[in-house]
């Protein structure tokens, strides 16, 4: 039996003078080269499969779990300097911006990534921010360190001249900023996590 025999006849005569390609031009793409990503449309999910390969490569570290939802909500207000780092979406009320600036949120969780490579670093957060969602955790505290080397001025660790980017991937995170000093000042920073509609 022909392969056109099984299909709709109108197919068959759309793709009749298609011709498979050949040579070295053939891409192999297995399913775990694809990542889940999320859009949030008043906290209804629509997943799409993405080509890893698509998204940029300088904020994605190499060999990592890409089974990670990633966002793609507009942040506003965002910061990445020496000193500040920060950032949110754009449907976050400014008086909880500005209360999570002041550092006046509870603390509910926190992560420390001192001493971890750039893929362990990425990795962790990510399943550090699921967990919190998952939890229903409002606002935890995410310790990058200072660090040199990296960043536009070659100032700052390789996590924190990533972290920003990181929290913005993520569908759980609504804002973020530099922590106040008893809480680890420009090494570290508050993030506030979207509220779990299901727990």
């Amino acid at each position: 039996m022909d392969e056109s025999d099984k299909m709709d006849p109108d197919w068959a005569q759309e793709i009749e003078d298609v011709q498979p390609l050949k040579g070295k031009h053939k891409a192999k793409l297995a399913l775990s080269d694809y990542i889940v990503e999320s859009h949030d449309d008043d906290d209804d999910e629509v997943r799409e499969a993405i080509p890893h390969h698509l998204l940029p490569k300088e904020n994605i570290p190499q060999n990592l779990n890409y089974n990670i939802p990633i966002s793609d909500e507009v942040f506003n207000n965002i910061q990445h300097t020496e000193k500040t780092l920060s950032g949110c979406r754009v449907s976050i009320s400014p008086d909880h911006f500005k209360k999570l600036k002041k550092g006046s949120f509870p603390i509910e969780g926190r992560l420390d990534l001192h001493g971890f490579k750039e893929d362990q670093a990425w990795q962790g957060l990510n399943d550090f921010l699921t967990e919190t969602y998952q939890q229903n955790k409002r606002c935890v505290l995410i310790v990058h360190g200072k660090g040199k080397g990296y960043g536009d001025c070659g100032n700052m660790g390789i996590i924190k001249a990533n972290i920003c980017q990181w929290l913005q991937n993520s569908p759980y995170v609504l804002a973020y900023h530099t922590a106040q000093g008893k809480h680890g000042g420009s090494g570290a920073v508050y993030v506030l996590m979207r509220k779990n509609k299901h727990k």
